[in-house]
C-alpha cells in the first residue's frame, strides 16, 4: 500500500486521520493535514506558547467596549452585563494562570546556571579538603569518594563527573 508500511489487507487501506470513523478531535493522531502539520510544529518550538499576556490584554479591551456600550440604568440581568460577567470571569482565570506560569518560570533553573552552581560547589569542596587535609594522598581519597557518592546519588556514571585526579580538572 502506497504510504503505509502495512499491505491493504492488513490494514494498509483503513482510513486515516480525519476520514477514519472513529476519529474524535485529532489531537493524537499520526496525520494531520500538511497546514496544520507546519503550524504544529511552529506552535510546538514556541518558546512562549504559554504566555497568555495577549490573551488577558485582548480581555482586557473587550471587557471595556462592554463598559462602553452600557447604558445608565440598563437592567443587571441583562445579555450585556451576563456577557461582563463572563469576562470578568475569564479575565480572573487568565491573570491566575499567567501569575502561576511567571512563578513557575522564577523557581526553575537554566541548565547553564546549574552547571554553573555545581562546578562552583565542586570547586570550593575541592579547595577545601585539599586544604584542610596536609597529606594530598587521604585528600585526594576523601575527593574520589566524595565524587563517587555525589555520582550514586545523581546516578551518573563516575566518568562524567570532574575528575579529582588534578588541580585544574573541574
Amino acid at each position: 500500500m502506497h504510504g503505509k508500511a502495512v499491505c491493504y489487507m492488513h490494514g494498509g487501506n483503513s482510513p486515516a486521520g480525519i476520514a477514519s470513523p472513529s476519529f474524535k478531535h485529532g489531537r493524537y493522531s499520526k496525520v494531520l493535514p500538511v497546514r496544520l502539520a507546519e503550524r504544529y510544529a511552529e506552535a510546538k518550538a514556541d518558546p512562549e506558547l504559554t504566555n497568555l499576556e495577549d490573551e488577558i490584554a485582548v480581555t482586557v479591551v473587550r471587557l471595556c467596549e462592554l463598559f462602553a456600550g452600557t447604558k445608565v440604568g440598563e437592567a443587571v440581568r441583562s445579555r450585556r452585563w451576563q456577557a461582563i460577567d463572563r469576562t470578568m470571569v475569564l479575565l480572573k482565570k487568565l491573570v491566575d494562570s499567567e501569575v502561576k506560569r511567571k512563578a513557575t518560570l522564577k523557581q526553575m533553573l537554566a541548565v547553564d546556571q546549574v552547571m554553573a552552581l555545581l562546578a562552583a560547589l565542586t570547586s570550593s569542596i575541592r579547595a577545601e579538603v585539599l586544604a584542610a587535609i596536609a597529606d594530598e594522598v587521604q585528600a585526594r581519597a576523601l575527593l574520589a569518594a566524595i565524587q563517587a557518592h555525589v555520582s550514586r546519588v545523581l546516578a551518573l556514571p563516575a566518568k562524567s563527573m570532574p575528575s579529582v585526579e588534578g588541580e585544574g580538572s573541574a
